[in-house]
């Protein structure tokens, strides 16, 4: 018994030592740079993403600062440590309240690229893991408990509060470009490369191919 108790008490302590490192590892990831080294198999090609943001007359710059935040829908992993974090969870929300940035989730959502990042994830061991220490970190759920009363949180929310967000909705919102990821379907080229990629045996083969070379 008495070695039991050792047992859960070293993994106590082994637990809470994560709750110190994870949310840290989710805000200097989503800080970092964007880019990722292509040999990669998760790594995610945000150029055609860069090409739809910079039609709507932003800066590469600009679209530099939001990738890095759009790094978490094409990372699990990323994305349970962002949601474990309150903090971390309000700033992508920020992010994601503007209309240029809306617009191109969207648009980007109905690429077979990031279909193929999504389903390549779905077969990413490691994201399983860091999902696994964000649901085990027992800081996760103190964190939101206390998000209530931390400050952090409602400073991450302040453009929510900012009459120039809802004036660039209404501006854009005039804008029939803007409502374009709405009638793509209606392209018959669109349905036709989808539907390609759909019945294509490499969308569903090519994810598995690190188990292949580990065999």
């Amino acid at each position: 018994m008495k070695h039991w108790k050792s047992f859960f008490a070293a993994t106590s302590i082994a637990v809470m030592s994560l709750g110190l490192v994870v949310p840290t590892t989710a805000a200097e990831e989503v800080a970092a740079d964007p880019t990722c080294d292509v040999a990669d198999t998760y790594c995610h090609n945000f150029a055609k993403a860069k090409e739809y943001y910079l039609e709507l007359g932003n800066t590469e710059e600009s679209f530099e600062a939001l990738a890095q935040h759009l790094r978490v829908f094409t990372d699990f992993g990323l994305m349970a440590r962002v949601m474990g974090d309150p903090e971390e969870s309000a700033k992508l929300m920020a992010v994601l309240a503007d209309p240029d940035a809306m617009h191109l989730m969207l648009r980007c959502m109905q690429e077979p690229a990031m279909w193929d990042t999504w389903v390549k994830q779905l077969t990413n061991p490691q994201a399983y893991i860091e999902m696994s220490l964000v649901a085990i970190n027992p800081m996760t759920y103190i964190k939101w408990m206390a998000s209530p009363v931390n400050a952090d949180v409602y400073s991450a929310l302040k453009p929510f509060v900012q009459s120039e967000l809802y004036a660039d909705w209404a501006n854009k919102g005039t804008q029939v470009r803007f409502y374009e990821p709405t009638w793509s379907f209606m392209d018959p080229q669109w349905t036709v490369d989808r539907l390609a990629w759909t019945i294509d045996p490499k969308t569903y083969v090519n994810p598995f191919a690190w188990i292949i070379d580990t065999i």
